[in-house]
């Protein structure tokens, strides 16, 4: 998670030309992440209602987590165009 703080704007411009062209399907990839099976079990009443905190460190997990699998490379643009 520490490496994210050092994302950059190079990195950051590029995940943004990357992600703007499919905003919904990120999305809803992002919350499958955070809530994962959590909302089934809040509503069958398996699952324990998590903390303020616990809830603060899934998000920040699924953040760093969602980053990571979208993580552009510095060759993402000329790979694509290679193709």
């Amino acid at each position: 998670m520490g490496n994210k703080a050092t994302f950059g704007a190079d990195n950051l411009r590029r995940w943004n030309t990357a992600a703007s062209s499919r905003p919904a399907e990120l999305a809803e990839q992002f919350g499958a992440l955070l809530w994962g099976n959590l909302m089934v079990g809040l509503l069958l009443g398996i699952a324990e209602r998590p903390t303020d905190r616990k809830a603060a460190a899934r998000a920040r997990e699924t953040t760093a987590t969602f980053l990571q699998l979208h993580e552009p490379t510095p060759n993402a643009t000329t790979r694509r165009r290679r193709r």
